[in-house]
């Protein structure tokens, strides 16, 4: 059900994130209109980790529906955001209705490369 651009992807997608640099991922939720509808996602160092270190929604800017009728969305990360991450993260990408069904779209792993140039 997941298109990345025209390629079929699982449930799972690691993420490698450049620190100090913006960062964008383009999803499509095949066959869902996503009008009405809520995303969110946190990254945590481990999935039993108290707190996130970044916190991501539609309603702070880290997701943009680019093709809401069609599951068209964006993972939106600033370069300021990108700059306060070091190592190693889990992550998930949930979708909310407007009735509060949570569906998981994405998870995976994130590894972020260290900014050389600041």
């Amino acid at each position: 059900r997941l298109r990345k651009g025209k390629t079929r992807m699982s449930n799972t997608y690691n993420l490698n994130i450049n620190a100090g640099a913006d960062y964008k991922l383009g999803v499509t939720y095949s066959n869902t209109d996503l009008t009405g509808y809520a995303i969110r996602s946190q990254f945590r160092k481990k999935t039993d980790s108290a707190g996130f270190d970044l916190e991501l929604t539609d309603g702070n800017g880290g997701f943009v529906f680019t093709d809401a009728a069609n599951g068209g969305f964006q993972m939106v990360i600033s370069n300021a955001q990108t700059s306060a991450l070091s190592g190693s993260y889990v992550y998930d990408i949930e979708i909310v209705s407007a009735g509060g069904e949570v569906t998981r779209v994405l998870c995976g792993h994130v590894e972020v490369s260290a900014e050389v140039t600041r």
